[in-house]
């Protein structure tokens, strides 16, 4: 993990990036249950939405 200094949703991206490069190469189904899968691809949105919401309020 290599984010920028107090970039939270970095360190978020490469964290269940990296959670979901390990579920998608695993053969074992239970690295990551529905649920937990279902809560990180919710967080991902929300950090989108919220670093799209950023960049268009910045003058």
């Amino acid at each position: 993990m290599n984010p920028q200094d107090g970039d939270i949703f970095g360190m978020w991206r490469e964290t269940f990036r990296t959670l979901l490069c390990d579920q998608i190469s695993s053969t074992d189904e239970s690295v990551l249950d529905e649920p937990v899968m279902r809560f990180t691809m919710i967080l991902l949105a929300y950090q989108h939405a919220w670093v799209q919401d950023i960049e268009y309020r910045e003058p």
